[in-house]
């Protein structure tokens, strides 16, 4: 944990920049033994299949099942987050050595049933989140841009996209769902058979033209059917 709030306190220190902190973020869940989890799960025979038939779930019919897809998603979310906490809470609650799972289950159960409460935050707080960042702190990207270090501004900036992502909230749902569907179908394939093996090069501009080339076939699908859906 003292790892983690270095990273925090650096970001707020201005000791580095918010690229960085993902970095580091993603260094510290590493060391705590998550990534070598994620990896034994992604390489399972069963995985590829089962990302298959979850990607094609979020493509085809994202908006119309994504009470089911918050309410499993946080499910997931709350038992990754209680494997993390678990080697946090060994030395105050010692009946919980070696078993993780108890933590995890604990925390996926109290993130499913508050799955609304938290997909509302994400889906409305993270975008905005995102452009404030990017508007005062010039995070993700390498040039600066006028509005950096302006509060006000970027504070208003950040409330018209939450209000813009709720106005066009159903047909957000319906690209977000198809996007991250490409993305694990795409995934789930390379699993089996990576196609881009003999063209490293191009493998990253390839991958992305699967991904947009099924995120849009998903959305179309979804906005044809969409007068069934009300």
């Amino acid at each position: 944990m003292g790892d983690l709030l270095n990273l925090v306190n650096n970001l707020r220190a201005g000791d580095m920049n918010f690229t960085e902190f993902i970095g580091g973020l993603g260094q510290w869940f590493n060391d705590i033994g998550v990534g070598g989890k994620v990896t034994s799960v992604t390489n399972a025979s069963w995985f590829p299949f089962v990302a298959l038939a979850v990607g094609a779930l979020f493509i085809f019919y994202g908006k119309k099942w994504l009470g089911l897809i918050q309410f499993a998603s946080c499910g997931g979310m709350g038992f990754v987050l209680g494997l993390v906490l678990n080697p946090m809470l060994v030395d105050t609650l010692s009946v919980l050595e070696g078993k993780a799972w108890i933590t995890g289950s604990l925390c996926a159960l109290i993130l499913a049933v508050l799955n609304k409460l938290i997909f509302g935050l994400l889906f409305f707080g993270g975008p905005a989140l995102l452009v404030f960042l990017i508007c005062y702190f010039g995070a993700i990207i390498p040039f600066d841009i006028p509005t950096m270090g302006n509060l006000p501004v970027c504070i208003g900036i950040a409330a018209g996209t939450s209000l813009l992502m709720f106005l066009l909230r159903r047909d957000v749902a319906r690209i977000v769902t198809a996007v991250l569907g490409g993305f694990i179908i795409n995934f789930g394939v390379k699993k089996l058979y990576d196609y881009t093996a003999s063209i490293p090069e191009y493998a990253m501009m390839v991958d992305l033209g699967v991904v947009a080339l099924l995120a849009v076939m998903g959305f179309v699908y979804q906005y044809r059917r969409r007068r069934r859906y009300y």
